[in-house]
C-alpha cells in the first residue's frame, strides 16, 4: 500500500503497476503442472470436445472409444500453456490387421506416423492401447479452443455400413516446461484475468473517492484488486482443467463489460446502456461464427446483467433501454441450450424447416429470391409448401447463412431473436397498460420463462409459430396506443407492420388472433367509452388502416395462400376432436417437463395461477385498471375454454378455425394476455418507476430501496420461481457434433416427401402415391418404334425440359405434380403454347403432342392473381419507409395560444407527437 502512494501518486502509473503485478502473479499459478484428459467414449453427443467427424459412443469389456469416420476429424483441447503435449491414447491395428496412416495436427509440428506398436511413445497398457504424441498449440490470442486435427485413411469392414479410421480412447494434453524451465500461460487468459483485476482496482478506486474519502480510498481499491487476484489464484489451483477451458472465456466476458463500465462511466446511463447491448450482440456472434466458446458469452450475460441491474437500481428502473437491456440479460436461462453450437434434436426444425432452407439456399444460388415451388421436393416432383408457409422464418435464417454462419448456428442465432423480440414487446405491453417498469419486468420475463415457449425451442421446434408468438405482444401493444391515442398518425401503420408478422410467420395464429383480436378491441373501446376518452371514428379509421397496411404489406404471400387454396389439398389437417387438449387430471404446481406439444406438463400452471391472484391485486388495488383485469382476465379464459372439448360446437360450425390443426397454438397468445395480470403482482405502494420520478444517486438508493424491497425483492422472489416451474427437469439432446444443418440434393429429392407433402394437387389424398420418382412415361404404354424416346431435366430453380421423339401423336405425363395449368408457361421449340391436364393417377402433368421431335420448356410462372400481390406488396414496401421517415423528420409544431386557434385543430396539429412514453 505505501510503495503505490509513495511511487505511484497517479491513477494511471497505479494501475499500470497492479495490472504488471497481476501478470506475475498468474504466471507464477500457471506453473503447477496437470494433465487434461478427453475420455472419448464416455461424451455424448453435446460433448464440447468433439466437433466434427466422430463415430458414436462404443464400449468393450475394458474401455470405451470412439472410431474417426471421416478423413480429417476434429476435437477441441483446453488451453493448458505453452508448451504443451497432445497425446492420442488408441488401438492401431484395425479388425483387419492393417495398422492406418495417421496424421496429428494440432497447430504445433505436424506428425505422420503409422498406428503401430513401433511408433507408440509407450508400451501397450494392459488394455493393448497405444500412445502417439505431438508437439501441443503455439502460443496464439484467441477466445476459442485449440482444436486437434486427426487425418486418417478409411475403411470398411465387412458388414458394416461405415467407414472408419482410428479407434481413440482418449486425449491427454499436459503442459511442458519450456527451456527456461517454466510454462507461458494462454494469452488470452493470461491478459483477460490481468485486466479483470485492474478493472476491479479502478472502479473500487473510483467509488472510494465518491463515498468514502480519498485516505482510504486506496487501501478498498487495492483490496479490490488482491481480492480478484486471490480468487482466481484459488480458482486455478482448485479447478484447473475448468479453467483451461473456459478460462479465456470468462475473463474476457467479466473483463469487456467492465472496460465498457469503467472507460465511459462519466456518461449517462443510456450510453453505457448502449455500450453493454453491443457487447451482448458481439458475444453471440462471436459464438455463432464458432469464434469463441458459449462460456464467453455467458459471462458477458453474467456480468451485464449485474451491471444492467446497478444501473436500473441507480437510476430507478426509468429507462427503457437499461430496462430491456436487464431483461435481455436475464433471458440466459432459457437460451442456454441454443449457445452450445449445436443443434437440439427437436420435432419440426430436423423434418421441415431444415429441408426448407436448404431448398431455399439451392433456389437462391440458381438467382430466384422469391421461390413459390420446390423443384426438388416429392423425388424432383415438385412441392408447393413456400406457397402455403410463411417466408419470414426460412428468409431469418438464410440472411445468416449469406453472412457466414452454418444452417445449425443461424437457426439458433434467429431464435434467441425471437425469444429478446417478444420478451421486450411484452415489457412495452405490460408497462403501457400497468404504468408501472418494475412490473413490465417482471411480466415480460413471465413471457420468457413460459413452459411452452421452452417446449417451443427445445422440443417442438415450430419456429413460425415462435415468430408469430414474439409478434403477439406487440400487436396487442400497438392496438391498445392506437386505441388510446386516436390522433398518432404513425401508431396504425407500426399496428398494420407488427400484424402482418403474423401471417408472414404462422397461418394458424394468423387464424386465432382474428376472433381473439376482435374481442379485444371490443373490450378495448368499450373502456375507453367508460372512461369518456373515446373517438369512436377517429379510432375506426386507423383500425381500418392499420388492417389495410396489414394486408397490402403481406399481400404477396397472403392473397395468393387464401386465395389459391382451391388448387391444393391439405392431406392431414385432422379432425377437430383430434386437436383439443389432453388435459392432465391433476394440474400440478409444476412437473418434470417434457415438452411435447400435445403433452400439457407444458400448461404453464403456475403462470395462470399467479395470473389470477395478480388480476386481485388489480381489482382490489388498482381501481382504474379494473376494467383491464376483466378484460385480460375473460380472455384468458376463453383461450382454456377453445381448448376444452366442450367447445366442439364452435369448431363444427366454423371449420376454417380447425386450420390451426393444434388447439395448444391458444397457449401464445394466453400468456401474452397473462403477463401484465403477473406483473400486477408487484403494484401497489411501490416506489414510481415512471420517468418523471427523481434521479437517485448511488449514496441514497440503498436506503430508497430499503423502504419498497418487498416490491423489488418481490420480483426477484416471482422470477426465480418462473424460471425454475419452466426449466424444471428440462432435458433436451442435441444432433451429432458434425451436423451443421446442410441436407445434400439427393437428401432433398429422395427424402423430403417424408418431411412435407401436407400441401398436395387436389383430389391426391395418398402420399404413398408419389412414393418414389415416375420416369416421364407414355400414357398409353406402348411404342410404336424403338426411336420413340422420353428425357426430363430440371434447367433451373422453376424450369424443366422434356426432351420427346414421337412416331405417332400420344399422351405424355411428366413427373411433376399438377397443381394448376395457370402457373405453368409450357412451350416447345417453335413458341407453340401448350395446354396440360392431370392425370388420374398420382395427380401428375400430362401433354398432348404430335408426332415428331420436341424440347418443352415447363416453367412455373406467377398468374395475374400473384403478380398484383406482388406490385401491391412492393409498392408499399417503399412507401411505409417514406411515411416514417417524413413523419419521423417533420418539424414539429408549436402549440398555439388558446385564443389564437381552436382547440381541436391544436389536436389534430399535435396527433403525430403524441406521447407514448418510449
Amino acid at each position: 500500500m505505501n510503495f503505490l502512494i509513495k511511487y505511484a501518486s497517479r491513477q494511471p502509473a497505479q494501475i499500470a503497476l497492479i495490472f504488471f503485478f497481476s501478470l506475475l502473479i498468474i504466471l507464477a499459478t500457471w506453473q503447477v503442472p496437470f494433465s487434461y484428459t478427453v475420455n472419448t467414449g464416455k461424451g455424448h453427443n453435446d460433448s464440447w470436445e468433439l466437433t466434427k467427424g466422430w463415430g458414436d459412443q462404443e464400449r468393450n469389456d475394458r474401455f470405451s472409444y470412439r472410431w474417426t469416420i471421416d478423413h480429417n476429424t476434429e476435437a477441441r483441447i483446453p488451453d493448458v500453456g505453452w508448451p504443451s503435449q497432445v497425446k492420442i491414447v488408441g488401438i492401431g491395428p484395425r479388425p483387419d490387421d492393417n495398422p492406418p496412416q495417421v496424421t496429428l495436427n494440432a497447430r504445433g509440428p505436424v506428425k505422420t506416423f503409422t498406428a503401430s506398436v513401433q511408433n507408440s511413445v509407450l508400451p501397450p497398457d494392459q488394455d493393448e492401447r497405444l500412445t502417439f504424441e505431438v508437439a501441443g498449440p503455439k502460443p496464439e490470442f484467441s477466445l476459442n479452443a485449440n482444436r486437434l486435427i486427426i487425418s486418417s485413411e478409411l475403411y470398411k469392414p465387412i458388414g458394416d455400413p461405415r467407414y472408419l479410421g482410428f479407434l481413440v480412447s482418449q486425449i491427454q494434453v499436459s503442459p511442458q516446461p519450456n527451456q527456461f524451465g517454466f510454462v507461458v500461460p494462454p494469452l488470452a487468459a493470461w491478459t483477460g484475468w490481468s485486466l479483470v483485476v485492474s478493472l476491479l482496482f479502478l472502479k473500487f478506486r473510483q467509488f472510494g473517492r465518491t463515498v468514502i474519502g480519498s485516505q482510504q480510498n486506496l487501501k478498498w481499491a487495492a483490496l479490490a484488486g488482491i481480492g480478484g487476484l486471490l480468487v482466481f489464484s484459488g480458482a486455478r489451483l482448485a479447478f484447473p482443467q475448468w479453467l483451461c477451458v473456459n478460462g479465456a472465456g470468462i475473463a474476457w466476458g467479466t473483463a469487456l463489460p467492465l472496460l465498457a463500465w469503467a472507460v465511459p462511466g462519466k456518461y449517462p446511463a443510456r450510453r453505457l446502456a448502449y455500450a453493454l447491448w453491443g457487447l451482448i450482440a458481439i458475444g453471440l456472434l462471436l459464438v455463432y461464427y464458432g469464434l469463441a466458446l458459449a462460456a464467453f458469452v455467458a459471462t458477458i450475460w453474467v456480468v451485464s446483467g449485474l451491471l444492467f441491474l446497478a444501473l436500473a437500481l441507480k437510476y430507478n428502473f426509468k429507462q427503457h433501454l437499461v430496462n430491456t437491456g436487464l431483461l435481455a440479460t436475464l433471458s440466459l436461462g432459457a437460451i442456454w441450450g441454443l449457445l452450445q453450437g449445436q443443434l437440439t434434436r427437436s420435432n419440426d426444425i430436423p423434418f421441415y424447416h431444415l429441408y426448407w432452407i436448404n431448398e431455399l439456399d439451392r433456389m437462391i444460388e440458381q438467382g430466384n429470391w422469391y421461390p413459390r415451388f420446390a423443384p426438388d421436393f416429392n423425388w424432383g416432383q415438385g412441392g408447393m409448401v413456400f406457397n402455403y408457409y410463411g417466408p419470414m422464418t426460412r428468409y431469418l435464417v438464410e440472411f445468416g447463412h449469406l453472412a457466414g454462419m452454418t444452417f445449425s448456428s443461424a437457426m439458433m442465432f434467429h431464435q434467441v431473436l425471437a425469444v429478446i423480440f417478444g420478451m421486450v414487446g411484452c415489457y412495452f405491453w405490460c408497462d403501457e397498460l400497468l404504468k408501472n417498469r418494475l412490473a413490465a419486468i417482471l411480466g415480460a420475463l413471465a413471457f420468457c420463462y413460459y413452459p411452452y415457449h421452452i417446449g417451443g425451442l427445445y422440443e417442438s421446434g415450430w419456429i413460425g409459430n415462435t415468430w408469430a408468438g414474439a409478434f403477439l405482444p406487440w400487436v396487442f401493444l400497438l392496438m391498445t396506443r392506437v386505441v388510446r391515442q386516436p390522433l398518432n398518425r404513425t401508431g396504425p401503420v407500426w399496428l398494420g407492420i407488427c400484424v402482418a408478422g403474423l401471417p408472414l410467420n404462422n397461418n394458424p395464429q394468423s387464424i386465432l388472433f382474428m376472433p381473439l383480436g376482435g374481442l379485444f378491441v371490443a373490450g378495448l373501446l368499450f373502456i375507453e367509452w367508460r372512461a369518456g376518452k373515446l373517438l369512436f371514428w377517429r379510432t375506426f379509421f386507423n383500425i381500418s388502416l392499420g388492417a389495410v397496411v396489414t394486408i397490402a404489406l403481406s399481400a404477396f404471400f397472403t392473397i395468393p395462400t387464401f386465395l389459391e387454396l382451391d388448387k391444393v389439398g391439405l392431406t392431414d389437417a385432422a379432425p377437430a376432436r383430434n386437436f383439443y387438449a389432453n388435459w392432465p387430471q391433476d394440474l400440478a404446481l409444476w412437473r418434470a417437463l417434457r415438452p411435447n406439444m400435445e403433452d400439457y406438463a407444458i400448461l404453464g400452471t403456475l403462470h395462470f395461477l399467479l395470473a389470477a391472484a395478480g388480476a386481485a391485486v388489480l381489482w382490489f388495488r388498482q381501481p382504474r385498471l379494473r376494467g383491464f383485469a376483466v378484460l385480460l382476465g375473460g380472455l384468458v379464459a376463453v383461450t382454456f375454454f377453445f381448448q376444452w372439448s366442450i367447445s366442439s360446437f364452435f369448431w363444427d360450425t366454423f371449420p376454417f378455425f380447425a386450420m390451426i390443426n393444434f388447439s395448444s397454438r391458444l397457449m401464445a397468445p394466453a400468456i401474452v394476455f397473462a403477463a401484465p395480470l403477473i406483473g400486477a403482482l408487484v403494484m401497489g405502494k411501490v416506489l414510481s418507476t415512471q420517468p418523471d420520478a427523481p434521479e437517485l444517486t448511488a449514496k441514497v438508493w440503498p436506503g430508497v430501496l430499503g423502504k419498497v424491497k418487498w416490491g423489488i425483492l418481490g420480483a426477484v422472489a416471482l422470477t426465480a420461481l418462473l424460471i425454475y416451474a419452466s426449466l424444471h427437469n428440462l432435458t433436451y439432446v442435441y444432433w451429432p457434433v458434425k451436423f451443421d444443418g446442410t441436407i445434400s440434393q439427393r437428401a432433398l429429392t429422395e427424402q423430403v416427401y417424408r418431411a412435407d407433402v401436407v400441401w398436395l394437387p387436389r383430389g391426391l389424398k395418398n402420399r404413398r402415391e408419389i412414393d418414389g420418382y415416375f420416369p416421364p412415361s407414355f400414357n398409353d404404354k406402348l411404342r410404336a418404334t424403338p426411336a420413340d424416346s422420353l428425357s426430363w431435366r430440371n434447367t433451373g430453380p422453376d424450369s424443366f425440359e422434356l426432351t420427346a421423339s414421337l412416331s405417332k401423336p400420344g399422351q405424355v405425363t411428366v413427373p411433376l405434380l399438377w397443381f394448376s395449368d395457370s402457373w405453368w408457361n409450357v412451350t416447345d421449340q417453335t413458341g407453340r403454347k401448350y395446354t396440360t391436364s392431370v392425370s388420374e393417377e398420382g395427380r401428375r402433368m400430362m401433354l398432348d403432342l404430335d408426332a415428331g421431335q420436341y424440347t418443352v420448356k415447363v416453367k412455373f410462372q406467377d398468374p395475374p392473381l400473384r403478380t398484383f400481390s406482388n406490385i401491391l406488396s412492393i409498392l408499399t414496401f417503399l412507401a411505409i419507409p417514406a411515411f416514417l421517415l417524413r413523419s419521423y423528420f417533420r418539424p414539429k409544431r408549436v402549440k398555439p395560444e388558446p385564443d389564437e386557434e381552436p382547440a381541436s385543430l391544436v389536436l389534430v396539429a399535435s396527433g403525430n407527437r403524441s406521447d407514448t412514453q418510449t
